[in-house]
């Protein structure tokens, strides 16, 4: 119960400030069931709007998901080329680096 009133305060939140068109759910916590069903009467309680609009979708690739966007990172750089950023030592924040991600 605990964990569904934070998760309704947070995603509330997103939307209160952001206004994204949809909330996509990813990794280990897009397996938890209660979170699409009772979620979203929770974040209805905190969110600005009288009625939450905003869809809680669960992703499409599910716990591969940040796997699949880290590697498809690989072809940014192949795309764009190592851009370097001085604040970090050793390109660790050059694009296609998990640290500039």
């Amino acid at each position: 119960d605990n964990l569904l009133e934070r998760f309704g305060k947070a995603v509330a939140g997103v939307i209160n400030i952001l206004d994204p068109h949809v909330i996509v759910l990813g990794g280990g916590l897009s397996n938890t069931q209660e979170l699409y069903e009772e979620g979203p009467r929770r974040i209805a309680k905190y969110v600005f709007n009288p009625a939450l609009e905003t869809p809680i979708r669960r992703n499409l690739q599910g716990d591969s998901a940040g796997v699949l966007g880290a590697a498809g990172l690989r072809d940014i750089s192949a795309l764009f080329g190592q851009v370097s950023d001085s604040r970090y030592p050793s390109g660790q924040g050059s694009v296609g680096s998990s640290m500039c991600w």
